[in-house]
Order: C-alpha cells, then sequence, then structure tokens
C-alpha cells in the first residue's frame, strides 16, 4: 500500500510540474517541466533518506557507542522478522 501511495504522490507532483510548465511556457514549459519532474521525483524517491540524514547532520551510531540499544534492536528486530536496521544520531542545528 505504502508503493501505491509514493506512486499516486509522485505522480500528482510531476502532474503539478507539468501544469505549471504549461502555464509559464506552453509546450515548451511543460516539456522542460516535465523533465524537471522526472529528475525531481527520481531523486526524490532513491535519496531522501540521504538528504534527510545529511540535512539532520546525522551520523550512524555504532554498538560500542550504545550496546544496550543495539542489543534492544536485535531482539524487537528478530521477533518482528525484520533485518536489523543502521541506526543513527541526528545532531540538529
Amino acid at each position: 500500500m505504502n508503493k501505491v501511495k509514493t506512486a499516486m504522490l509522485l505522480a500528482t507532483m510531476t502532474a503539478l510540474f507539468v501544469m505549471a510548465g504549461d502555464a509559464f511556457g506552453g509546450r515548451i514549459g511543460m516539456i522542460l517541466a516535465f523533465g524537471c519532474a522526472v529528475v525531481t521525483n527520481f531523486s526524490a524517491y532513491w535519496y531522501s533518506d540521504k538528504i534527510a540524514l545529511r540535512l539532520l547532520r546525522a551520523r550512524e551510531l555504532r554498538p560500542p557507542e550504545a550496546p544496550e540499544l543495539f542489543q534492544a534492536m536485535k531482539r524487537l528486530t528478530a521477533n518482528a522478522g525484520l533485518v536489523m536496521p543502521r541506526i543513527y544520531v541526528a545532531s540538529g542545528t
């Protein structure tokens, strides 16, 4: 279901880009806006996590730094049948 929601969001963003391109530049504007939408959607889909972590100045936490947290995460992920995720600490501003 999340993939459907993401696809709908990206399609809506593309439609808005194309409509804005039509309003400002006619047919050429639509083509340029569509190209921008493709690039924006691609980067949003594949790199949004990296962008968010970079903006928050987050760093990856290693097991020796917080062994209790890592043990808790290992138990939770094992019980849920999931892969152990990376854990980051965000320093903020």
